[in-house]
């Protein structure tokens, strides 16, 4: 019958590290001693000095990095891996443990003090270079993970961030667009109701629909809140002598337009008495719907501002190796 010792070492020779090694080198060598550990224990966390090499046997090992608040996968251990040893890479470079691993079932694993751990590279090289060789390969999968997690919180904030920006244009063109539905059927049933009794000809209508436009494309914006505060006032007021229904929510509309009290005096000498307030509530609404169009169109401005810093920002469908105009870059990776 096999020994408990027999039986330990034929299936440490059945891991590739150990394969090349004669019956002599290997019972020389290879000394260490068992080691049972249950699920979900701990067998090192990240930061934890290095201690002994460790050679997998039975069961499966977790190992997590931390990278910002979050515990990132990094690797899984298994005794079928070509390479399902560890605590070489930290006995060599003299680092903490970059990682932390835990047991995902029960596990059973070989270990070998620092000692016995020199004893054994010291007289195999080819168990040193691929030693070497695991190690160099594990590092910068810890450093891959990383970058690569990095990236992906990076895109996330990016992600958020531009999903935050496009949302207020968005937004505001919803709402300018909801608007310009009651807009501009106002204004088409006043045009159909001034039209309908023949008071006014289209003609009129249509002149004083220019002079409207031309005096809102030259109003001057640079009014203080005060002169503005006073023009709307004055004009709520003759409205309001005229008993022209909403005479406060339509003078802010008519101010801003830069139809000051002499173009509406101007204008009710022109139009008779009975279609003042259908005039002027189709005046608004115009203005209104012109308001509303240059919101969406500012709107959908932004939004494509903000695709075009996007693709700038990640030189979409560039070349690999570019010159690139460093303020422009800046620019939008700020926007």
């Amino acid at each position: 019958m096999k020994t408990e010792q027999t039986a330990i070492t034929e299936r440490l020779r059945r891991v590739p590290l150990f394969a090349h090694l004669s019956e002599a080198d290997f019972a020389e060598n290879v000394r260490g001693t068992e080691l049972r550990l249950r699920h979900g224990t701990y067998l090192a966390h990240e930061g934890d000095l290095p201690g002994d090499f460790y050679i997998l046997l039975e069961g499966r090992i977790e190992w997590t990095r931390r990278v910002g608040p979050q515990q990132v996968h990094v690797d899984t251990s298994d005794p079928a891996d070509q390479e399902p040893f560890w605590g070489h890479e930290l006995i060599l470079s003299e680092t903490p443990y970059p990682v932390s691993g835990r047991a995902l079932t029960d596990v059973y694993v070989y270990k070998l003090e620092p000692d016995s751990f020199w004893r054994m590279i010291g007289s195999c090289r080819l168990i040193m270079r691929s030693l070497l060789t695991t190690a160099a390969q594990r590092w910068g999968n810890v450093y891959a993970v990383s970058q690569q997690h990095a990236r992906l919180a990076s895109l996330g904030t990016l992600a958020a961030g531009l999903a935050h920006e496009l949302n207020n244009p968005a937004a505001a063109a919803k709402r300018a667009v909801e608007g310009l539905h009651h807009s501009f059927e106002a204004s088409q049933s006043l045009v159909f109701r001034l039209l309908e009794g023949g008071v006014i000809s289209p003609k009129c209508l249509a002149e004083i629909g220019c002079e409207v436009r031309e005096r809102a494309g030259a109003a001057s914006p640079l009014l203080s809140v005060l002169e503005r505060s006073d023009r709307e006032d004055e004009i709520a007021s003759w409205l309001e002598a005229r008993e022209i229904a909403g005479a406060w929510e339509m003078a802010p509309t008519l101010s801003g337009a830069g139809l000051d009290m002499l173009w509406l005096q101007s204008l009710a000498v022109r139009a008779p008495a009975s279609v003042l307030a259908d005039l002027l509530s189709w005046i608004a609404a115009t203005l209104t719907t012109g308001e509303q169009l240059g919101e969406v169109a500012g709107c959908t401005r932004r939004i494509s501002s903000l695709v075009k810093a996007v693709n700038d920002y990640s030189y979409v469908d560039q070349a690999t190796l570019h010159e690139i105009k460093v303020h422009d870059g800046l620019e939008s990776t700020l926007k």
